[in-house]
C-alpha cells in the first residue's frame, strides 16, 4: 500500500514538527527526534506527565 502525501499533509507536518516531510524521511536523526517528541506528547496526553492540579508533581498511585 502506497500513501499519497498531499500538500495539506506536508503543511501540517511542517507546522507540527518544524521540518518538512522530505527532510524527515531522508534523515534518520530527525526521524528519531520527531518520534521522541511524539512519545513525550502521547505520554503527557495519557496523564503520565506533570499535572498542574497537583502542583507540578507527578501523581502516584498512593496520591489517590
Amino acid at each position: 500500500m502506497r500513501l499519497e502525501y498531499t500538500d495539506r499533509m506536508a503543511q501540517s507536518f511542517r507546522s507540527t514538527h518544524g521540518i518538512g516531510y522530505e527532510d524527515y524521511r531522508m534523515n534518520p536523526k530527525l526521524q528519531l527526534e520527531v518520534e521522541k517528541q511524539r512519545e513525550r506528547e502521547y505520554a503527557l496526553s495519557q496523564g503520565f506527565g506533570m499535572r498542574p492540579e497537583t502542583g507540578g508533581h507527578h501523581q502516584t498511585m498512593t496520591d489517590k
